[in-house]
């Protein structure tokens, strides 16, 4: 065998060895990009996860690249907009200085899109931080329930797919009474009170929405109670207190006797009666009469004028009886 033909050979074995091995190290470089690849996770947690109706909570969303550098993240967020209104979207500070496109939440479909990339010439992010804030105000009592919705994916350095393996959302709970404000009729006026309810009345047909509702009930001062009566007003007393309440408003209220009445301004007397010299009368078997004439209007003494007359016409004639003897 030839010289030559010994090298070629060695050089043939040493070509097909080499290509064998360069493909071998190139799948394994592959594998290792497979198994790096879907490495990325992201979660939610609420502060606080148990909020009342009227105020608010942050919900964090956190990333763990683990062997990835991350360009760019991609968030759909779902939730209940009968229970949280979203106010606010922020970035978490896990991409520096970071470009962001949406951030402004769909408050009636209750879904949010909001994207962060790394800036132009950054290498990329790679490790575990807070991707975003949302804070959400709490408008109804309930259990709601944040995701992450299908659409939402991390892009990475020299990675064509999504990377993001695992996505994990939160619930929060709302507590307590719905507080708002709605029309209803005062006095004949429409206006704004504070409180659960509909609207009862619009301030452009006042007059005509508020006119049955101007009657009201209060409670007043009434024979030493405090009594309910229908009609415009305000409470005058409280059933509680109304023995303390009325007492003085039962005093000026009740009339007052006539000081000119007397028990002997209503008695009668007999149809059948006699009188005696006093004035005074006895009856028999007689119907009420008339009120007789005050005792006021008589003569003190109890004499009648026709007594007077016939003893000055008594006196008349012993007078002039006494003459005749005399002559």
């Amino acid at each position: 065998m030839s010289k030559k033909l010994i090298v070629g050979i060695i050089v043939l074995i040493v070509l097909v060895a080499g290509g064998m091995a360069g493909y071998f190290l190139f799948q394994q470089q592959q594998d290792l990009r497979g198994q790096a690849a879907p490495a990325t996770s992201m979660a939610m947690s609420a502060s606080p996860p148990v909020v009342d109706v009227g105020g608010s909570t942050s919900i964090s969303i956190t990333i763990d690249t683990a062997e990835n550098v991350v360009k760019i993240v991609e968030l759909f967020i779902t939730f209940d907009p009968t229970l949280l209104q979203s106010v606010e979207v922020t970035p978490g500070g896990f991409i520096p200085n970071p470009s962001t496109i949406g951030g402004s939440p769909n408050n009636t479909a209750g879904t949010i899109s909001y994207s962060l990339y790394t800036q132009p010439g950054d290498p990329g992010v790679q490790g575990i931080g807070t991707v975003a804030n949302i804070t959400f105000d709490a408008i109804e009592a309930g259990t709601a329930d944040i995701e992450f919705g299908s659409n939402t994916q991390v892009v990475a350095v020299d990675e064509e797919t999504n990377v993001l393996i695992s996505s994990q959302g939160t619930s929060v709970t709302t507590t307590g009474a719905v507080v708002e404000t709605h029309l209803t009729c005062v006095n004949e006026a429409c206006v704004e009170v504070t409180g659960t309810g509909l609207d009862s009345c619009t301030v452009a047909t006042q007059a005509e929405d508020c006119a049955e509702d101007i009657v009201e009930t209060h409670l007043i001062c009434q024979n030493e109670a405090c009594v309910e009566v229908s009609g415009v007003g305000i409470d005058e007393c409280t059933v509680a207190n109304q023995a303390t309440t009325c007492a003085e408003d039962n005093e000026d209220t009740q009339p007052s006797p006539s000081p000119s009445a007397s028990p002997a301004a209503s008695a009668g007397t007999g149809g059948g009666g006699t009188g005696t010299g006093s004035g005074t009368g006895t009856g028999i078997g007689g119907t009420t009469s008339p009120s007789p004439t005050p005792a006021a209007n008589l003569p003190e003494s109890g004499v009648t004028g026709p007594t007077l007359m016939v003893a000055g016409f008594g006196m008349l004639f012993i007078l002039l009886g006494l003459a005749a003897l005399a002559l």
